[in-house]
């Protein structure tokens, strides 16, 4: 539960955060999205059907090889590759 004092906190690291480079950034989302647990996350949110719905929609068509799918290196590349 974020309290007024944690989103305090959470907003002076989020500017110190912001003074990292892309690249050191980029990792730590990376190692944030790699700490989250799959069962606590199901646990903690309901989706509502239409979410479900566009959600398994999205599923099919990569499981029928109708979507077109990156790598992570690919998205990293891309991103610090703009200019």
């Amino acid at each position: 539960m974020v309290t007024s004092f944690n989103i305090f906190q959470i907003m002076s690291t989020l500017e110190q955060l912001t003074q990292l480079s892309i690249e050191e950034r980029l990792l730590l989302i990376e190692a944030l999205w790699d700490s989250l647990d799959e069962k606590e996350i199901s646990e903690q949110f309901e989706f509502d059907n239409e979410l479900k719905k566009e959600l398994d929609e999205r599923l099919d068509r990569l499981e029928k090889g109708l979507s077109k799918t990156y790598s992570w290196q690919e998205v990293k590349e891309s991103i610090l590759n703009r200019k």
